[in-house]
């Protein structure tokens, strides 16, 4: 399973590395891969919670414009 997520507010590898971070505590996520160039986060994983991934990166003050599962 795939969701990737718009976020917009990240403007240095810090935001992209506090956004990783944040959602590989996440159950069931094995990979993240955030790029700020494109303001996405790509999270793989099994039974992934949409609801919960868009909760931990607005917690850290970004927003999620959109969320797509692949």
């Amino acid at each position: 399973m795939k969701i990737k997520l718009g976020i917009t507010g990240m403007s240095c590898n810090h935001c992209t590395e506090a956004v990783k971070s944040a959602v590989e505590k996440l159950e069931g996520v094995k990979k993240v891969k955030v790029k700020l160039g494109d303001n996405s986060a790509l999270v793989k994983g099994d039974d992934l919670n949409a609801d919960d991934i868009k909760s931990s990166v607005e917690n850290l003050g970004y927003e999620v414009t959109s969320v797509e599962v692949l």
